[in-house]
C-alpha cells in the first residue's frame, strides 16, 4: 500500500532542504500521461508511482516541512482516492473496509490532520456519492442525498477555526448541466443554485464563503462565484461561447478566481481579480488552455494550467505568474496537464 523510491527519496529531501534556503518554492500537482507528479519550482519532475500504479494527481498542499498529493490510483480493478504524503501513498477506501470505487479531488492540512475531498461509488450503487476523508478510511463522510449523483470537487479548512468547508453538487437526473450547486460547512448543506457546479470553495476568518464554479444555460456554462449565497458573474468577451471558474484564493481583502473561456478559437485562461479578468494568454503559443487552480502569496498571482502545443500534438503543462508562463513538460511523448498549486 505504501512505497518510495529511494530516487524520489532523495529528490524530495534535496527539495524540501532547498526549501529553508530563502525565496519561495512553487509546488505544482499533475498528471504525466498515467503518471501522477508534482513540479517543484518548475524544474523536478518527481514522479509519485513510478510506474507501479496508472494514477493521476488532482492537488497539492504543504505544510510543516511536507508535501501532500491528492489523487486517484488504478490497480486494474478499481479506481482508489489516495493522497501521498512526502511520496508515500495512503490508499482511502469506505469506513466498512469494502473495495469501492474512490476519487481524491482536493486535499488540505489542518493540526497535521489530512483531508480529502472526493466520490464513492458502492458496490453495486449507480450513484456515486460525495465524500470526504479525515486522515483515514474510518472517518469518511457523506454529505450528498442517496438518491442523487454526487460530487465534491474542494476542500478547504479555515485554519483559525477548524471549520471544514467542501464545495460540490448534486445531481439528481443524472442530465448533464443539472447539477444543484452546493457547499457544505462541518457537513450542513447549504444549496447555492441549480443547473451550477461549485468547483471551488474557500472562507475568511469571519465565516463568509466564496465559491466558485459555473452555471448551465442551455448550451453553454457561465463562469460564477458565490460571496456566501449571492451571485456574481464573471466578466468575459461578447463572443464568449462557454466560460468556467476552477479554482479560489483569498489575498487580504481581494478575491482570485482562475479559469477560462471560449471566445470563439479555442479555450482561452485567465484569472479574475475581485470579478475582473485578466487574461493569461492571446493565444500565440498553442490553444485549447486549461486554468485549473490559483493561489496568491506575496503579492504574486500563480495559476496552474495546460495548453495544447500543435507543434508536437500534445497538451503542455505549466503555470503563470504575474502572467509570465513556465512550461513544467515539453517534448514529452504523452499529454500533460498541472491540477493544483501550492506556493510556499
Amino acid at each position: 500500500m505504501k512505497k518510495l523510491s529511494l530516487c524520489f527519496a532523495m529528490t524530495l529531501a534535496l527539495a524540501l532542504a532547498s526549501c529553508g534556503g530563502g525565496g519561495l518554492h512553487v509546488y505544482v500537482s499533475g498528471y504525466n500521461g498515467n503518471n501522477a507528479v508534482y513540479w517543484d519550482n518548475g524544474g523536478t519532475q518527481s514522479n509519485l508511482e513510478n510506474g507501479g500504479l496508472d494514477a493521476k494527481a488532482n492537488g497539492i498542499f504543504f505544510d510543516s516541512g511536507s508535501v501532500y498529493v491528492v489523487g486517484t490510483c488504478n490497480d486494474a480493478t478499481n479506481n482508489k482516492a489516495c493522497y501521498w504524503k512526502n511520496g508515500v501513498r495512503t490508499n482511502l477506501t469506505s469506513t466498512d473496509g469494502i473495495d469501492w470505487q474512490t476519487e481524491g479531488h482536493a486535499i488540505a492540512v489542518y493540526n497535521n490532520r489530512v483531508y480529502v475531498a472526493g466520490r464513492v461509488l458502492k458496490n453495486g450503487a449507480v450513484k456515486p456519492a460525495g465524500v470526504y476523508w479525515q486522515d483515514n478510511t474510518e472517518s469518511m463522510t457523506e454529505l450528498t442525498d442517496a438518491l442523487a449523483y454526487g460530487y465534491a470537487n474542494s476542500i478547504f479548512v479555515e485554519p483559525y477555526t477548524g471549520v471544514v468547508y467542501v464545495g460540490g453538487a448534486e445531481n439528481f437526473t443524472g442530465t448533464t448541466g443539472q447539477e444543484e450547486g452546493i457547499y457544505w460547512k462541518n457537513d450542513t448543506r447549504n444549496l447555492l443554485a441549480i443547473t451550477t457546479m461549485i468547483q471551488a470553495v474557500t472562507a475568511d476568518s469571519s465565516a463568509n464563503v466564496y465559491s466558485a464554479g459555473y452555471e448551465t444555460d442551455v448550451d453553454h456554462t457561465n463562469a460564477v462565484y458565490y460571496f456566501n449565497t449571492t451571485k456574481y458573474e464573471l466578466t468575459v468577451p461578447s463572443t464568449t461561447t462557454s466560460s468556467r471558474a476552477t479554482g479560489i484564493h483569498l489575498g487580504g481583502s481581494d478575491v482570485y478566481i482562475s479559469g477560462y473561456y471560449n471566445a470563439g478559437s479555442g479555450n482561452r485562461p485567465c484569472y479574475w481579480k475581485n470579478g475582473e479578468r485578466v487574461d493569461l494568454s492571446d493565444g500565440s503559443d498553442g490553444f485549447a488552455y486549461k486554468a485549473n487552480a490559483i493561489f496568491f502569496k506575496d503579492g504574486s498571482v500563480y495559476v496552474a494550467g495546460s495548453y495544447y502545443n500543435s507543434t508536437i500534438g500534445k497538451n503542455i503543462s505549466c503555470y503563470w505568474k504575474d502572467g509570465i508562463k513556465t512550461d513544467l513538460t515539453f517534448g514529452e511523448s504523452s499529454n500533460t496537464d498541472a491540477t493544483g498549486i501550492y506556493v510556499q
